[in-house]
């Protein structure tokens, strides 16, 4: 009797969900606002990020008040999220954490594709820890730090 293979197809959908529920288990389940200012001025940040591209008009980034001295990136991203929301039921803070908790999965993922070289079980313990790590899954929540560790 052979036994069966797994399709990759479900090993990576796996290896996302996993950290990805345990990151918005935690997040969704904060007080709202949590951090602030960072919840209510990122948001504004990015749609006014967002706007200004739309627009042509990249002075903004330079004169943006909300938040100005950060690298935009991370409020670009959010600001894509929020305009891909429109008017949903979910507030600007529950967007901001559940792309937290999107970038957070996808760092445990870029984490087991750098440990898949040393072979299979070293990256799936790679992966364990960086899943369940209690402070990884704590500051998934600021959203600058989630977005540079991802990229």
């Amino acid at each position: 009797m052979v036994p069966r293979q797994i399709s990759s197809g479900v090993v990576w959908i796996s290896l996302f969900l996993f950290p990805l529920f345990l990151r918005l288990f935690w997040l969704l389940s904060l007080p709202r606002p949590y951090l602030i200012p960072d919840e209510i001025v990122y948001p504004q940040a990015g749609r006014a990020y967002v706007n200004a591209i739309m627009q042509g008009n990249l002075t903004s980034f330079r004169l943006q008040p909300l938040a100005a001295a950060h690298p935009p990136l991370a409020k670009l991203i959010l600001g894509i999220f929020l305009l891909m929301a429109g008017d949903s039921w979910l507030s600007d803070i529950d967007i901001s954490r559940i792309l937290c908790a999107l970038l957070g999965s996808l760092t445990c993922i870029i984490i087991w594709v750098h440990l898949k070289r040393y072979g299979n079980i070293v990256a799936f313990f790679g992966w364990f820890l960086a899943s369940i790590d209690p402070l990884s899954i704590r500051y998934s929540i600021a959203l600058l730090d989630v977005a540079a560790v991802s990229y």
